[in-house]
């Protein structure tokens, strides 16, 4: 487990027990997800190693950009991740927010790889089966891989769902020991 997950991760649980308590998980959501982004540009990482731009101006500096969207408990967040130099983790405390808010509402990513594109009634089928067999709303991302010849690949956390043609030569060739 990474060093910075750690740290961020009470950072996520606090923004997220404040969204939830304001009923304004989407709005944490981009709020966090704006601040993260601009954690994650080079020029504003830049400024917050170099030893000539405080804090305080590093803070106002994302507050500034962030005005119009930032409730003033996300200012106030943002001034505590300041003053503990805690600002360089906001990717990763808005990874973590998410997964919080995704188990929540009972919401799971799920990535659906392809041969060829799936029509709108193809994904819903997918929706509607994989809501019943893992009992939770689904998020469906889906790819496009020729590669895989026929069929599908689900993903969503630790499942692995390998349905593809591909996959079944790969277990055939196994199966008769040509590798």
């Amino acid at each position: 487990m990474s060093k910075n997950r750690t740290y961020a991760r009470p950072y996520a649980k606090a923004a997220f027990e404040l969204a939830q308590s304001e009923h304004a998980l989407a709005k944490w959501s981009d709020m966090l997800a704006h601040a993260a982004m601009i954690a994650s540009d080079k020029q504003a990482a830049a400024l917050a190693k170099d030893p000539q731009f405080s804090t305080k101006q590093l803070v106002e500096l994302y507050l500034s950009i962030g005005k119009d969207l930032y409730s003033a408990q996300m200012q106030n967040f943002i001034w505590i991740l300041g003053r503990f130099k805690r600002l360089t983790l906001l990717p990763e405390i808005a990874a973590l927010y998410e997964e919080l808010r995704a188990l929540a509402e009972r919401v799971r990513s799920v990535e659906l790889i392809s041969a060829y594109p799936l029509s709108d009634k193809d994904q819903e089928k997918f929706v509607k089966v994989l809501k019943e067999r893992m009992n939770c709303n689904i998020e469906l991302h889906c790819q496009v891989d020729k590669s895989i010849l026929g069929g599908a690949i689900i993903r969503s956390q630790d499942l692995v769902i390998d349905g593809s043609i591909r996959g079944r030569l790969a277990k055939l060739g196994d199966a008769i020991g040509i590798s």
